[in-house]
């Protein structure tokens, strides 16, 4: 049984981290006393803390249960608590939780250490320790002592704020009796029991749809099985059909053969013929259009008269020309672009010149500002520095270079005086320092004695502090010396009582007394067992052969439903039914009604093919004439985009023959034009030198009356030469545009010719367009009616279709009612050999079965708690001898103790009298620092005067030499620059640049003449080049009349020859018989296809009619259906027991329940009547009000509320209608009855502070009932309360000698750290 022995609690609260006292907890009443504040209710907070994990209320997380580091001056404080208890096995335990708080910033940070369980092992006398995480740990500890963590929060260790909970809001009340009563368990074994339900039922109706699909498969393949021998048979028949237009064909074949290559001889003539004539026409027509253009042009009809031979020597002779002509443009052309080449660069060259020269000028000028900056710069140094003027602007070299000379001398001068004067200041400040070096050792050497001296009687006088204290303890610890001899004297006498009460021999009989009831009951239960299981087999065989029923009236009444959907349907097809007709009759008139309309359909499939091809051909025809018409369309399109693109891009609106002819003209008045222009230029040149070297008009000859006339004349003259050029080249511009129009519209002359040649030939392509598609009309029409009548015999034939699978599946139907009836008779027959089976059911069988269960599990119970009562009876011995043997090395300890304690005393008086000579030395030491401080402060204030005074000296001094130096480098500088300026040359430079500008512009005018020379050579090349192009076109174009003429005779013979080869009549003839040859092979070649593909389609479905049956849906699907059948029978009657088991477990849970809480009401009526000392309230009880949740018992919970009854019977709800003695003291009784009920392993029951807000008559009554509560329990070893109270009058009413000998008194030291101390008992 489960009883709690030791605790040491480590840093929690105000205990101290170091603390080594250790609370042991007594049998039957530990009573703790102390002051408000003193760390009582810390002591059931590290309870609640070993046992269940949870930090107190109101600690922030725990940060607060921790001792806080800074009252410790630490940033980390560690806690930890210690609780060894017995176990409900009667085995030792130690939990032990380590927790720490670490200070960062401002912050606490809480965590836990370590959580771990020591087992003192029995059989190697050796103690193992095993750490768990925390959830784990809360866990095991339950476990061991054999209650659930909420009994241990809720009931066992409450704290002192959360004591009155069982008056708290209905949901936190709700919430703790539902873990008291673990309700949660149950409602979720409920839930799991209806989820399984759920899943069976599931699975059943799985089942039951598998079963219908099964089902459907074996239907399915008996029903292919029939198709596949159907399929055998015509593919026999159709394979002879195919042997005989194979034969016929190959005959139609020869004939076709004999009679093409003839035929295709002559229509190759034909089309020789058509391609002639259609070259011949184009020939035509480009000789009528080069007739045209030799008519229009006066020079090329003169030359019709002129040989071939001559025109051809003539053409060769212009392309010689031009060749010539074109190689000396080249090269003109290249003259010229060197010409302008050389005239850039000479221009840029002079540009580059420019700017050199202004670049050497702005040098040579930089230059001379310089060296007067120098003999400036010079003259003022000497002047600010005190020395010799070397006299006045400009200065002679010889002075200039003396006094640059005489002020790098004086600049030399100031450094060497400031030099000696950092030595002289240095010296002096060193030997100064030295001095205050000596003064400071000897200052430091004196405050290290008086600090040692201060230090050491310091010590000695601590050490007289801690002697004298531990003599104080010495003589305490004499006297609790007689005291740990009395307490070992009543250990010893304890384990000598122990003894004594064990009898080994009793407790052997009563255990095998308890394992023979065991044993009953097992052998009852086996044979309960085999019962239950020969009655659910009897069961199952009952539910199958009314399954095996059910099914056989389905498939009965699924049998005459499909007869009569197959008769309604054989009726809508106008088959012929009678009323006594079956199945099997209904479906042979029905299949041969099918074989007649598939004949039917597909003679009328013949006819509309054969209409279908004749249509194709004409619409052959008629697409043929659509691409010739769209060809040409599509070509005229085209020519005229092509004419318009071209003709927009020289900006000509209206391309046509008559546009060309103006645009030549335009071409020829150009050329006119600018010929005109050059003559003028090059007379009025001519005019302009002879005016200038004769005294007369060279135009008139009339002489000038003086030299302004001439001059006027001249500028006139010069005007007009000057403005040639410009209309020159504005006129060529023109004459190249007008020459581009001219190549463009040459370029777009054949596309016009192509356009209206195309125009011509649209509207006879148009008309053959109409004519093929009025006889794709016409045949179009033949083959729809033919397809009407087709489809007609498809339409009927298909409804046969949907006629022959209903006629079939009443075929199946009746067939699966036979087959019921057999598997009826056979399970009827199995049935009857086995046997019926009577007396109890199955839920009786169950009750008898749990009933013997619970005899058998409370017998194996009682005897293990038997056997755990003996060894903890055993323990306790053990633990006493443990406890006497503790207490005899305590004695000895102490005696030790004091007697060390008390050889103190000796020592105290020497550490007094070292600590007063100590003393006595500080003081000496302290006046000789004050001293050596004064010499130390004077001489550093020597060495500091003495330093400042070298410091604003050398100051100066630097100051003189940075100005001199300064001087001196900007002389330098200019110096250093004047000597450059004069080894550069600075105006030698300015006229070689100059004369350099000089030369460049006058070979650019030389550049400059040459291009205008060149370019006016590449002129004249480019009019005599145009020339030549004309005659060479004009002889060309005669050349091109006369082949063509040529071309277009030729063109003609061989059409004549063509024409003459291929005979019309004869054409005709052997077309008219090759036709009659294809219609005969194409009828065989149709009727041959129609039986290949009716073969191929029923070879296909014979095919997949064996793959569907080879598939794994068909494969072994008599077994599957029967094994399905098994399955589903088999699942109905787990849902069934299922039910049974959710209902027995629902009504047994409410029987504990009510049981249970009639137990609690029943003991907190009898302690509230015994303690409650007033007449208002005379009873109280706990209501527990069933809340039926939607989805049933799986979801019941229970509501729970405090109710009193007054003195005249009313009842109310206790909440919000007590006082506050009233609500301690009721939720004091009703943890008491708690305990009274669920605490049956574990006795422990710890109460903080009972008596807050009670009046004394309720107080001196709760005191009584705990007496007699500890009375009632005397024979109980397990039974321990643990009172922790600040009432000293309420604990002496508790605290009598015969229920504990010692209590503990829990008090705050001087360091206000929590202390324990063992006292003895009150009365």
């Amino acid at each position: 049984m489960t009883t709690i022995g030791k605790m040491l609690i480590k840093g929690v609260r105000s205990f101290d981290p170091e603390n080594r006292d250790v609370i042991e907890f007594f049998k039957p009443l530990t009573l703790i006393v102390g002051a408000n504040g003193s760390g009582k209710t810390t002591i059931i907070e590290c309870l609640k803390m070993a046992t269940t994990g949870e930090v107190p209320p109101n600690t922030n997380k725990g940060e607060s249960f921790v001792h806080d580091p800074k009252i410790s001056g630490d940033t980390q404080t560690k806690a930890q608590i210690k609780l060894r208890f017995d176990t409900v096995d009667g085995k030792t335990a130690t939990a032990i939780r380590s927790m720490q708080v670490s200070k960062k910033g401002k912050k606490l940070a809480y965590k836990t250490i370590d959580n771990a369980l020591q087992m003192y092992n029995a059989s190697t006398g050796n103690t193992d320790r095993v750490s768990f995480r925390n959830a784990d740990m809360d866990i095991e500890v339950a476990k061991m002592m054999g209650v659930s963590k909420a009994v241990l929060e809720n009931v066992i260790f409450v704290h002192q704020d959360d004591s009155n909970w069982p008056l708290a809001e209905p949901a936190v009340l709700k919430k703790k009796f539902d873990d008291i009563f673990e309700a949660t368990k149950f409602t979720s074994a409920l839930a799991d029991l209806k989820k399984a339900k759920k899943e069976q039922a599931d699975q059943l109706k799985e089942s039951k749809l598998r079963l219908e699909t099964i089902g459907r498969d074996k239907r399915n393949a008996e029903r292919l099985r029939m198709q596949i021998g159907e399929a055998e048979s015509k593919i026999k028949a159709l394979s002879h059909q195919i042997e005989e237009h194979e034969k016929a064909i190959e005959h139609a074949d020869g004939e076709i053969e004999a009679h093409e290559g003839e035929l295709e001889e002559l229509r190759q003539a034909s089309n020789d013929v058509s391609v002639l004539e259609a070259q011949r026409e184009d020939k035509q027509r480009a000789v009528r259009q080069a007739e045209q253009v030799i008519e229009r042009d006066q020079s090329l009809a003169e030359s019709e008269g002129v040989a071939d031979e001559m025109l051809e020597t003539t053409l060769a002779n212009i392309g010689d020309r031009t060749k010539g002509l074109e190689n000396e443009q080249d090269q003109n052309k290249r003259t010229l672009r060197t010409c302008t080449i050389d005239a850039d660069s000479f221009k840029g060259r002079q540009a580059k010149q420019s700017r050199a020269l202004g670049k050497v000028q702005a040098e040579a000028e930089a230059a001379r500002s310089r060296s007067a900056e120098l003999e400036a710069s010079v003259i003022a140094a000497c002047r600010a520095l005190g020395l010799p003027s070397p006299g006045s602007a400009p200065l002679p070299e010889r002075a200039l270079s003396g006094a640059i000379t005489q002020l790098k001398a004086e600049v030399q001068t100031r450094r060497e005086r400031l030099r000696a004067h950092r030595s002289a200041t240095q010296s002096e400040v060193a030997k100064l320092s030295a001095k205050v070096d000596a003064a400071a050792v000897a200052l430091a050497g004196a405050n290290e004695t008086s600090r040692m001296k201060r230090a050491a009687a310091e010590h000695e006088a601590a050490k007289e502090v801690r002697l004298r204290e531990q003599l104080r303890e010495g003589e305490s610890a004499l006297r609790q010396v007689a005291q740990v001899e009395r307490d070992a004297e009543s250990v010893l006498q304890q384990v000598e009582a122990k003894r004594k009460a064990l009898d080994q021999a009793e407790h052997d009989r009563l255990i095998r007394s308890l394992e023979n009831e065991a044993k009953d009951a097992s052998r009852e239960l086996a044979d309960l067992q085999a019962e239950q299981q020969s009655l659910v087999m009897a069961q199952q065989t009952n539910a199958q052969v009314r399954l095996m029923e059910q099914q056989k009236e389905q498939k009965e009444s699924a049998a005459s439903t499909a007869l009569r959907r197959a008769c309604d349907a054989a009726r809508r097809v106008e088959v012929e039914v009678d009323e006594g007709d079956t199945a099997d009759g209904l479906l042979r008139r029905l299949r041969a009604e099918s074989l007649r309309l598939k004949d039917e359909r597909r003679q009328a499939e013949e006819k509309s093919s054969a209409a279908s091809r004749e249509a194709d051909i004409a619409s052959s025809r008629a697409d043929e004439k659509r691409r010739t018409l769209a060809s040409h369309e599509e070509a005229l399109s085209e020519a005229r985009e092509d004419v318009q693109r071209k003709a927009a891009a020289v900006g000509v609106s209206d391309p046509t023959p008559e546009a060309l002819v103006k645009a030549r003209e335009d071409l020829a008045e150009c050329a006119r034009n600018v010929e005109q222009k050059i003559a003028t230029q090059t007379v009025f040149t001519s005019l302009k030198t002879m005016m200038h070297s004769e005294e007369a008009c060279p135009c008139c000859s009339r002489a000038f009356n003086n030299d302004a006339e001439r001059d006027a004349a001249a500028a006139h003259l010069e005007g007009n030469v000057a403005s040639l050029p410009g209309q020159i080249e504005q006129l060529k511009a023109g004459q190249t545009k007008a020459k581009q129009t001219v190549e463009m519209l040459e370029r777009v002359d054949p596309l016009l010719r192509r356009v209206r040649d195309l125009e011509d030939l649209i509207p006879e392509a148009r008309q053959a367009r109409d004519d093929a598609e009025r006889a794709v009309e016409g045949k179009q029409e033949e083959a729809d009616d033919a397809g009407i009548k087709a489809q007609k015999a498809a339409d009927a034939e298909e409804a046969m279709r949907d006629a022959l699978p209903k006629a079939e599946e009443a075929v199946r139907g009746a067939e699966e009612a036979r087959s019921a009836s057999a598997e009826l008779a056979s399970l009827r027959r199995k049935l009857g050999a086995s046997g019926t089976h009577a007396g109890r059911d199955v839920s009786e069988l169950a009750e008898a079965i749990h009933e013997a269960e619970k005899r058998r599990s409370s017998a194996q119970q009682e005897r293990d708690f038997k056997i755990k009562q003996f060894g903890m009876k055993k323990d306790e011995l053990a633990n006493l001898e443990r406890q006497h043997a503790a207490v005899r090395e305590q004695l000895n300890e102490q005696r030790h103790k004091a007697s060390q304690r008390m050889a103190a005393a000796k020592g105290a008086d020497e550490a007094a009298a070292a600590a007063a000579s100590l003393r006595e030395a500080a003081k000496a030491a302290e006046e000789s620092t004050t001293r050596l401080a004064r010499e130390k402060a004077a001489a550093e204030d020597a060495r500091d005067s003495a330093n400042c005074d070298g410091q604003v000296e050398e100051d100066r001094l630097t100051e003189q030499l940075n100005e001199a130096e300064r001087t001196q480098q900007r002389v330098d500088q200019l110096v250093r620059a004047v000597q450059a300026d004069r080894q550069a040359g600075r105006e030698e430079a300015v006229e070689r640049e100059k004369a350099k500008l000089e030369e460049f512009m006058r070979e650019e005018e030389e550049a400059v003449r040459r291009r205008r020379n060149a370019q006016d050579k590449v002129d004249q090349v480019v009019q005599q080049l145009a020339g030549m192009d004309k005659l060479r076109r004009q002889t060309q174009d005669v050349l091109n009349l006369r082949r063509l003429r040529a071309q277009v005779m030729s063109l003609e013979e061989r059409a004549a020859a063509a024409r003459a080869k291929g005979s019309l009549d004869r054409k005709r003839k052997l077309s008219q018989t090759l036709k009659l040859a294809r219609e005969q092979a194409q009828k065989s070649r149709e009727k041959r296809d129609q039986a290949l593909g009716a073969r191929r389609a029923i070879e296909s479905t014979r095919e997949e009619a064996n793959g569907q049956l080879a598939d794994r849906q068909y494969r072994d699907v008599d077994d599957k259906y029967r094994d399905m059948l098994v399955t589903f029978s088999t699942a109905e009657m787990v849902v069934s027991d299922l039910d049974k088991y959710m209902k027995a477990l629902e009504r047994a849970l409410t029987e504990f329940h009510t049981q249970k809480m009639a137990e609690i009401n029943r003991t907190i009526k009898e302690l509230w009547q015994n303690v409650y000392r007033n007449q208002d309230i005379d009873k109280l009880e706990i209501r527990s009000d069933v809340d039926e949740g939607a989805r049933g018992a799986a979801s019941r919970s229970h509501n729970y509320r405090v109710v009193m009854t007054s003195a005249s019977g009313a009842e109310m709800d206790m909440r919000g209608r007590c006082s506050a003695g009233q609500r301690v003291l009721a939720s004091l009784i009703i943890r008491l009855a708690l305990a009274e009920s669920f605490c049956v392993t574990c006795g422990v029951l710890a109460l903080d502070e009972p008596t807050t807000n009670l009046d004394e008559p309720n107080a001196h009554a709760l005191a009584e009932a705990l007496t007699r509560l500890m009375e009632s329990r005397r024979g109980q070893e397990n039974f321990q309360l643990v009172v922790i109270t600040h009432d000293e009058k309420f604990a002496r009413s508790i605290g009598l000698r015969e229920h504990a000998e010692k209590y503990w008194r829990v008090a705050k030291d001087r360091n206000q750290k929590s202390t324990i101390h063992k006292q003895d008992i009150f009365g």
